[in-house]
């Protein structure tokens, strides 16, 4: 994505902080106090994911944090990933170093979600009344303790032609 007069592009660095496993561990237990959602949708990742990651985003705010954590390493890691890594000042691989947080910030989330498609992830909020796993398979699943909430983003996602998997074919364990 090209800049133009000075508009952010999605290779910029931002408010990320990298964190290993066993941090990525610790920060579920003190910032997320449900292991379950009541419920869950599934889509198909729809492509370009500009788009996609922008609705997400703008849906799961406001948030005061959230974790993106990279769950398994399928295809090679984007070059914007390694950038935005190296802007937030971590060295170590995403292997060794998976998780990603951001504060409420829903351009960065946008941004960080754009990078990790094609991997196998999992993102938890706080406040956690929302969370999402997405596969490298292109199934993206959203999970929320609120039924108006859910409601809402199945109409924005519908609007939009995206298309839903019925919870027969599919389910995803939550994050």
């Amino acid at each position: 994505m090209a800049a133009t007069g000075g508009a952010r592009t999605r290779d910029e660095g931002g408010g990320v902080r990298c964190l290993t496993m066993e941090e990525s561990r610790l920060w579920r237990k003190e910032h997320v106090s449900r292991r379950s959602w009541k419920r869950q949708v599934t889509y198909v990742t729809p492509y370009p994911l500009e788009w996609f990651t922008e609705a997400l985003a703008r849906h799961f705010a406001p948030f005061t944090q959230a974790i993106l954590v990279v769950d398994q390493v399928i295809f090679d890691v984007p070059r914007e990933l390694t950038a935005a890594r190296l802007a937030a000042g971590e060295t170590r691989t995403v292997y060794t170093v998976p998780g990603h947080v951001i504060g409420g910030d829903e351009r960065e989330l946008s941004r960080m979600l754009y990078h990790m498609y094609g991997f196998d992830f999992r993102v938890l909020f706080a406040p956690s009344d929302h969370a999402l796993r997405a596969d490298h398979d292109g199934f993206t699943t959203v999970f929320s303790m609120s039924t108006g909430w859910m409601a809402e983003l199945k109409k924005a996602m519908r609007e939009r032609g995206v298309e839903r998997i019925a919870a027969d074919r599919w389910t995803a364990d939550p994050p």
